[in-house]
């Protein structure tokens, strides 16, 4: 069985570990120097709703660069490169869809109507990895959807 291009086999070597603990290790420094250089943004509020214009066009682009290739390439290689794969083994699809879907939804504090926005986008990309078998597809979806979301946000101030 394939995941991401790899064989089970060598995920049991320790260098992929160490890796891959050394990029979540770097992901979440980055997050954490991220969100305080956003928070020095004048006019930042704790509102989840504050629109991007609040940022220096520096801010906003290294938000844009997280939010369209980093954020969508780990959350991919979680919720479906290992959970979504792990719950099907054990569960089957359907039940692995919702719940890989919800735990997606989880990490996402939005209104109500966005939480199911969310929701209704892992569900989606997670049958796109059950059709295609491509993490990196996926990937490049979730980075398109959030790179235009980005875009839209910064031109219109709707989010």
């Amino acid at each position: 069985m394939k995941l991401a291009g790899w064989r089970w086999a060598e995920l049991r070597r320790v260098d992929i570990w160490i890796g891959g603990f050394a990029l979540a290790l770097i992901a979440v420094v980055a997050g954490s120097v991220l969100e305080g250089w956003m928070h020095s943004a004048e006019g930042f509020h704790d509102d989840l709703r504050l629109s991007t214009r609040a940022y220096s066009t520096g801010q906003w682009l290294a938000l844009l660069l997280w939010s369209a290739v980093l954020g969508p390439a780990l959350e991919e290689l979680v919720f479906r490169g290992f959970l979504f794969r792990g719950l099907t083994r054990h569960w089957g699809v359907w039940p692995a869809l919702g719940v890989s879907a919800f735990l997606f939804t989880l990490g996402h504090a939005y209104t109500w109507e966005g939480m199911l926005l969310v929701f209704l986008f892992g569900f989606g990309f997670g049958w796109l990895y059950l059709r295609t078998g491509s993490l990196v597809l996926v990937w490049l979806a979730h980075g398109m959807h959030n790179l235009l979301l980005g875009i839209w946000e910064r031109l219109t101030g709707v989010l």
